[in-house]
């Protein structure tokens, strides 16, 4: 027996979900500002390079099947949820500052006038392992934070779906074992959503005043965000993802000036 290592058949609807992705083009923010609510806590250079309108890597087979699964997972959800309660809208663009916006995937409105902007999110395994341990992530916090406060929620809630369950035997039992949901109260939330509104203000303020920010990304694991530097020939993550990772390391380490951005055609 062998494994076939041409082009499978395995592989094809992969291929499929690349091409259209490719052929649809970049996704616009939800309101056409700068900033995208679903990038908080990002990079500031990627958050500066997106905001400048530099191009961003295509991603390869592999993104678009991962990030495709999530799509259709959201819209088979979106479509169960709505069935189930009242008062609920999808994919509801909110703004949160001037140059801040993001789609609320469910907003619900009760009959006294409640409302819940919902965040799901979808993953393997050992990212919902993690998360029903130890609760949301930092940034999945910020960007439904971002949304709440755009939308003038009283809460947030964040959701996880994962694509494979906990073992029976880790003592969860149920839809436990491959869902969690987790509340944010306004006045839980809104401390966060204020405090990334400042951080992405001040990006964009480099940015009017023609600098492109040094490779600094907020240390979610400790207190107040201290903001430390990553290196994308060594860090696995952001840098392995980001798709600005090849123009950041062309452009080099430091801050940097908006010209020598514009002046460096292969940038």
């Amino acid at each position: 027996m062998r494994r076939v290592t041409d082009r499978t058949l395995a592989g094809v609807l992969a291929e499929r979900w690349h091409a259209e992705a490719l052929a649809a083009g970049p996704k616009p923010t939800a309101l056409n500002t700068r900033f995208r609510h679903s990038d908080a806590l990002g990079c500031e250079r990627a958050i500066a390079l997106t905001a400048l309108g530099v191009p961003k890597q295509d991603m390869d087979e592999v993104s678009h099947w991962v990030t495709g699964l999530g799509t259709k997972i959201h819209e088979w959800w979106q479509d169960a949820v709505l069935q189930v309660i009242d008062g609920g809208e999808i994919e509801v663009k909110v703004q949160s500052f001037k140059d801040g916006s993001g789609h609320v995937d469910l907003l619900i409105t009760d009959a006294n006038g409640y409302v819940i902007a919902y965040e799901l999110k979808s993953g393997g395994g050992t990212k919902f392992r993690q998360v029903a341990k130890k609760g949301p992530t930092a940034s999945n916090v910020a960007q439904d934070a971002l949304n709440g406060y755009g939308a003038n929620a009283d809460e947030i809630r964040i959701g996880y779906i994962a694509t494979e369950a906990i073992g029976l035997n880790k003592g969860y039992h149920g839809l436990d074992r491959m869902t969690a949901e987790y509340v944010l109260s306004r006045a839980e939330y809104e401390p966060v959503a204020l405090k990334e509104i400042a951080r992405v203000s001040n990006i964009m303020a480099d940015v009017d005043a023609g600098i492109v920010p040094d490779r600094l990304f907020p240390d979610d694991t400790r207190p107040g965000w201290p903001a430390k530097r990553v290196d994308p020939h060594t860090a696995v993550w952001p840098c392995q993802y980001c798709q600005h990772r090849d123009t950041c390391i062309r452009l080099g380490a430091g801050p940097q000036s908006v010209d020598k951005l514009k002046e460096n055609a292969s940038v």
